[in-house]
């Protein structure tokens, strides 16, 4: 097992989307299983550092949707010849106190495409004004989307977006945010082992 490098944390409205798509995979549905899959291995993946995301979310405030600098999509796939048509939103946080891991939040998991979309559903989940730029988010500046860039774009972007999180004195989960430990999900890990030769990943330009 790769060592732990972050301690994940799920929201309630997480959790409960991901065990409704866990029943549904139970039930026999392919599409389901193939979701519930990826989503299990990338969230071992956040835990040991191995995800990164896809690319940063940006402000969008200044048209009512929402500033979400603070949070980072990581996108997969439904079926392994698909495009990237799933996303889960997470945010980063500085270690609570020394010797404690930092932390990683996932806040929402869904099709990128769906109504509402993952923008409103997570602003929603962390009760945030779409009209609101937040001063906080200052620290991250003002970078331009680069989803539908080169993975060169989105690295970077990324790298600055963590740098800064890890930075952030006082930034902690929502607190009906609870410890991934509590939810099995119905043997997650296995699921994830196997996802990790299903996925066949190649993450590539976001379209939006």
């Amino acid at each position: 097992m790769a060592e732990k490098r972050f301690a994940v944390v799920v929201t309630p409205e997480f959790a409960a989307r991901l065990e409704s798509v866990r029943q549904a995979s139970a039930s026999g549905d392919p599409a389901a299983r193939r979701v519930f899959a990826e989503a299990a291995r990338m969230l071992d993946d956040l835990e040991d550092g191995t995800e990164k995301g896809h690319h940063p979310l940006t402000d969008k405030s200044h048209g009512g949707g929402g500033d979400l600098r603070d949070c980072t999509a990581s996108e997969f796939r439904s079926h392994p010849e698909a495009k990237l048509d799933h996303r889960l939103i997470w945010r980063q946080h500085p270690a609570p106190q020394e010797n404690a891991l930092p932390i990683r939040e996932a806040v929402h998991v869904g099709p990128r495409h769906e109504t509402p979309d993952s923008y409103e559903h997570t602003l929603t989940i962390i009760e945030r004004d779409p009209s609101e730029q937040i001063e906080a988010n200052a620290d991250y500046g003002d970078p331009a989307y680069t989803g539908n860039k080169s993975q060169a774009v989105r690295g970077s972007a990324l790298d600055a977006q963590h740098a800064a999180s890890l930075m952030r004195a006082g930034s902690v989960p929502l607190a009906k945010s609870r410890p991934l430990s509590e939810f099995d999900f119905g043997s997650r890990r296995t699921t994830a082992g196997r996802a990790r030769t299903l996925s066949g990943r190649n993450d590539g330009p976001a379209k939006s």
